[in-house]
């Protein structure tokens, strides 16, 4: 009996990145649901919450991004192309939302009010309950593409 040949060093690559997507859907869902709180407790949201949530949006989510497309890229160009670029287009516009929460929270971060919780909170909810549908497609394109992942 022969031992079955060692993994090919891209297939360990593109597995570590796809862990890496994984990690990062599972701390992007922990960020979706401190929006949800946070957007439950407004008009009094906690500054300290608001504050991570800020830094989160505007790091994590476009970081998250730019690693994500490289392996969508990969996984997918070659059969779903279209799916790729509509994948980076969404990124682009929940990145222009993250970017508009990440503003709107600075009042409540520096201590004081939002100017308008009732258009914050829905902001926040339109970008959780959307950026949640888009992790699960994510998710099962990369299943579709990479069955082991």
């Amino acid at each position: 009996m022969s031992a079955a040949p060692p993994p090919r060093l891209a297939d360990l690559a593109t597995a570590r990145r796809l862990r890496a997507i994984h990690d990062q859907h599972d701390r992007l869902a922990l960020l979706c649901a401190e929006l949800e709180a946070i957007a439950d407790d407004l008009p009094r949201a906690c500054p300290q919450r608001c504050r991570r949530a800020a830094d989160a949006l505007g790091t994590l989510v476009p970081e998250h991004h730019a690693s994500e497309i490289v392996v969508l890229r990969e996984l997918l160009a070659a059969d779903r192309p279209d799916l790729v670029d509509r994948i980076a287009r969404q990124h682009g516009e929940d990145e222009g939302l993250a970017g508009e929460i990440g503003h709107a929270l600075e009042p409540i971060v520096a201590g004081g009010a939002a100017d308008a919780p009732e258009t914050l909170g829905y902001m926040l909810r339109c970008f959780f309950t959307s950026y949640r549908r888009a992790m699960l497609v994510e998710e099962l394109a990369i299943r579709a593409a990479a069955p082991a992942a």
